[in-house]
């Protein structure tokens, strides 16, 4: 601090040098410790005094030199004093915190730079330049691999480093961005500066093959009626093709739904298919008819279960045509086995249905003492 007095031609000094010190000409005081000194300026036979304090300087302001652009960085000092920003459209800060330390939450608005001030009680000044830097540019290349596969990742901004946020997953070349899937499972990829520290991420993926198993009802598929087959698990599937291996004892068509033609033992086959490759599954299903058991009933010949309208929205009307006036147990679920509908009714009757169901296919099963009858039902 430089101090002056109005009279000219006079000589500074310090009563106590341990304290503070003074140029006798230019009246420049440089605090040395805590604490009070006597300071006189003699001009003449004036003489001029002024007791001076120095007080404890505050820390250094604990914190980074560079922020990234829309982040927040915390910057610590000593308590109960004031921060300051020279430029707020560069750099913000809040400084709501109390504790035992003085601490302000500064965030980058902008690409440039600012000086961060702590002022004490006493107004001691400590500042630091901070500079707000622009993240690295958008990653290129694509979010997913295959186990056992490598994809090249890049990044227009020069000078980062890749990193891998679960090893365990895939790993990423620090330097080049190259990535090998180890197993199934996403994580993020970083890509950050290492001047700054600044970063970009993606959700990164490493997919496999499909993983599927098949279920249906039951392993009984009736002659002459349809039964629907359900996939158990639809992940990372692009494409599913079903196929009989003997269409002469049953048939199954695009959506799963296969079909008795004749009695016998067939093997329903799912190939699956996504851009790691294609597996297969297989499940075998007992053709039979179904309606040889109630044979010897008198007029028991059910004719066909009917359901009116097919596709539908919710509301539809059911009938079991049969030789017999008999009652019906109706359950209808959806495609992952889960029951949407359970209730009696007869056979011979016209059941007006109305379920309240998201769009997609279900099947209905009415059963009676005689034997169970099965439907695809289509809900738009």
């Amino acid at each position: 601090m430089t101090l002056s007095d109005t009279h000219s031609a006079g000589t500074w000094s310090s009563a106590n040098t341990a304290v503070a010190t003074i140029g006798s000409s230019s009246g420049i005081i440089t605090g040395i410790t805590t604490g009070k000194t006597l300071i006189e300026y003699k001009a003449g036979l004036l003489i001029d005094t002024l007791t001076f304090t120095v007080d404890t300087a505050p820390f250094p302001l604990l914190g980074p030199s560079a922020i990234c652009l829309g982040y927040q960085q915390v910057f610590i000092d000593s308590p109960g004093n004031t921060w300051s920003t020279s430029n707020t459209a560069i750099a913000r800060y809040d400084s709501s915190y109390t504790g035992p330390f003085s601490a302000a939450l500064v965030s980058g608005v902008s690409v440039g730079t600012a000086t961060i001030s702590f002022t004490t009680t006493k107004g001691c000044i400590v500042t630091k330049t901070i500079t707000v830097a622009p993240p690295p540019a958008m990653i290129t290349g694509g979010d997913s691999v295959c186990v056992g596969g490598t994809l090249m990742l890049s990044d227009a901004t020069p000078g980062g480093t890749w990193s891998s946020g679960n090893d365990s997953l895939f790993t990423v070349d620090s330097l080049s961005g190259l990535v090998t899937g180890i197993v199934n499972g996403s994580s993020a990829i970083y890509y950050q500066m290492n001047t700054t520290g600044c970063f970009i991420d993606i959700y990164f993926t490493v997919l496999e093959k499909p993983v599927t198993s098949i279920f249906s009802m039951g392993d009984t598929i009736c002659i002459g009626n349809a039964s629907i087959i359900f996939i158990s698990s639809m992940d990372e599937i692009d494409a599913a093709t079903w196929t009989s291996d003997n269409p002469s004892i049953a048939t199954i068509d695009t959506n799963g739904v296969a079909m008795g033609i004749s009695p016998g033992t067939v093997i329903i086959t799912l190939s699956a298919t996504n851009i790691c490759g294609t597996s297969d599954t297989t499940a075998t299903f007992q053709v039979v008819d179904c309606y040889a058991s109630v044979a010897s009933v008198a007029n028991n010949n059910i004719t066909e279960i009917e359901l009116t309208p097919n596709p539908n929205h919710g509301a539809f009307t059911l009938n079991l045509s049969s030789g017999t006036n008999e009652p019906v147990h109706v359950v209808i679920t959806n495609v992952m086995g889960e029951k949407v509908n359970d209730f009696i009714t007869a056979t011979n009757k016209l059941t007006e249905i109305n379920i309240k169901q998201h769009a997609g296919m279900y099947l209905l099963q009415a059963a009676t003492a005689h034997g169970s009858y099965y439907a695809k039902l289509v809900i738009e």
